[in-house]
């Protein structure tokens, strides 16, 4: 027989799993977009065909596109996680849902002790 103690703990495997995608999606989006725009900068401003070396002003400008895409989708991981963690340490019935021992019948009153 399986208890209902059991469902907070499930919710919260899923939803800490699901953070741990979300995080990893919204990383490789940002660095993505960062080189999809180098690349594109790449492509309009350095001739590749020639045996001459970039210069170090093109390099350096490849360097920021990058650094400023990535920077920009880690502040919004950050903002993200910075307000959704103390959200869900108010929200109580996230984590310890409040359901009426009456309701859950023996199980749950083996929980409530």
């Amino acid at each position: 027989m399986t208890s209902t103690c059991i469902a907070p703990f499930l919710l919260g495997l899923v939803t800490g799993g699901a953070v741990i995608y979300w995080f990893t999606g919204a990383s490789i989006q940002a660095v993505s977009t960062g080189a999809y725009r180098a690349v594109e900068f790449i492509k309009q401003n350095i001739k590749l065909e020639s045996s001459e070396r970039a210069s170090v002003a093109d390099s350096k400008k490849v360097v920021a596109i990058c650094t400023q895409y990535a920077q920009k989708g880690m502040f919004n991981i950050f903002l993200t996680v910075f307000f959704l963690v103390p959200v869900v340490f108010v929200w109580r019935s996230f984590y310890a849902m409040r359901i009426p021992v009456e309701k859950l019948g023996r199980a749950g009153r083996e929980c409530s002790r």
